[in-house]
């Protein structure tokens, strides 16, 4: 699996204007931070996923950017 996913390119290049630059630094700091960290589509939805947890979420609307971390039990 690659670490870079261009339907993320996608993905981000269709949120509102206000989020596109967020959402191109939220992913630059993630793969800085975690090298190891893999891109995936799920559902529609982008995904940064890790081999170690927790792992995170990002969800686009035309008015909101929501990045969200989730850990399993």
């Amino acid at each position: 699996m690659e670490k870079y996913d261009s339907r993320i390119d996608i993905y981000i290049g269709q949120a509102a204007d206000f989020a596109q630059p967020i959402l191109k630094r939220i992913r630059a700091l993630a793969h800085e931070a975690c090298p190891e960290i893999i891109e995936a589509m799920k559902c529609g939805v982008s995904f940064i996923l890790t081999i170690k947890e927790p792992s995170a979420v990002w969800l686009l609307s035309k008015t909101t950017a929501l990045l969200a971390f989730g850990k399993a039990h």
